[in-house]
């Protein structure tokens, strides 16, 4: 059995313990708006896993066929996330999102490659909508805020979550990229 004092340690231990999750600063949409290669309205035609050329890790690619383009190259988005499903094996990295195809999003993406993005801040870079509504899914990411005197707080995972209607986000899009250099 254990000593009282061995216990507490113990227990003391398991609550300095980091959650589980990922980490993100908070981004305001105007500046997801300005700092995307590309905002993107669209619906999601493809995602599908691959193994990384290391062998040990997987990324998914998921194609967006827009259908209003907010900013950014004409045609078809196509982004690279970490994670995914091969066969029998799986990799969740927690504060992306996952896409289903046929699902309605706007996304905020940077470019990666040649004509390749990725999401800006994890899952931050990611609404889906529905009925009008644009909704941010943060399961997962614990979100980084400045506090009184600089330092960073670090608020609950999903905290800071937005759900607005789609009109509301296109016009705050909009009037972010009218008002950037």
């Amino acid at each position: 059995m254990l000593a009282p004092r061995r216990l507490a340690a113990l227990l003391l231990l398991s609550l300095a313990a980091p959650a589980a999750g990922s980490i993100a600063v908070a981004v305001p949409i105007e500046e997801l708006a300005r700092r995307a290669d590309a905002v993107v309205l669209g619906r999601v035609v493809e995602s599908v896993a691959h193994r990384a050329r290391d062998g040990r890790s997987l990324y998914t690619r998921i194609r967006i066929a827009p259908i209003e383009r907010w900013k950014g190259p004409e045609g078809e988005l196509v982004l690279v996330e970490p994670g995914g499903e091969v066969g029998n094996l799986g990799q969740r990295v927690l504060g992306v999102p996952r896409f289903e195809v046929g699902e309605e999003v706007v996304v905020f993406a940077r470019r990666r490659g040649e004509g390749v993005y990725e999401l800006i801040g994890l899952s931050q870079g990611k609404f889906r909508v529905e009925r009008g509504l644009a909704r941010q899914d943060l399961t997962g990411l614990a979100l980084a805020r400045q506090a009184p005197g600089g330092a960073m707080a670090i608020g609950e995972h999903g905290e800071g979550a937005l759900s607005l209607p789609l009109d509301a986000l296109r016009g705050r899009v909009r009037a972010a990229l009218a008002g950037s250099p």
